[in-house]
């Protein structure tokens, strides 16, 4: 999609654009997605061992099937993982926000949704997190 903005660069906050912000944004950007794409082929994997490489007619025709209720858990998992923020402030908004409602939730549905949610949102920001020391160039310890 093009943009008639003059600065292509994607600028959250208002930093100024040198190249060295420019290129720990875009390392963290790239951590962060490489570690997600992971997690959802990892998800989609497990679902389907042969994922990729099957046609619908044959993952109907799947002997083991995958019960609804983890097919909605791992779709959830996906989903987040693909929407949320790749920004520390926003994400530790969303996920305060989710911790609160979690508190206050008494339906069993709502608090298998919120838990996932939760738990989700705090790899995301973990992530996001280790992303930003990576492109800072500190050292991971393992």
């Amino acid at each position: 999609m093009a943009s008639n903005n003059k600065n292509n660069n994607y600028n959250p906050v208002n930093i100024p654009a040198d190249n060295n912000n420019n290129n720990a944004r875009n390392n963290n950007s790239d951590f962060v997605e490489v570690h997600v794409n992971k997690m959802i082929l990892g998800i989609r994997t497990f679902l389907n061992p042969q994922y990729g490489n099957t046609t619908p007619e044959e993952e109907a025709a799947a002997v083991i099937k995958v019960s609804a209720a983890t097919k909605k858990y791992t779709e959830l998992k996906i989903k987040i993982l693909q929407d949320s923020p790749r920004d520390a402030e926003k994400l530790s908004k969303i996920l305060q926000a989710k911790q609160k409602e979690y508190q206050k939730a008494q339906d069993s549905e709502d608090i298998e949704r919120l838990v996932t949610e939760v738990d989700v949102l705090e790899y995301l920001l973990f992530l996001v997190n280790r992303g930003r020391s990576v492109a800072a160039g500190e050292e991971i310890q393992q």
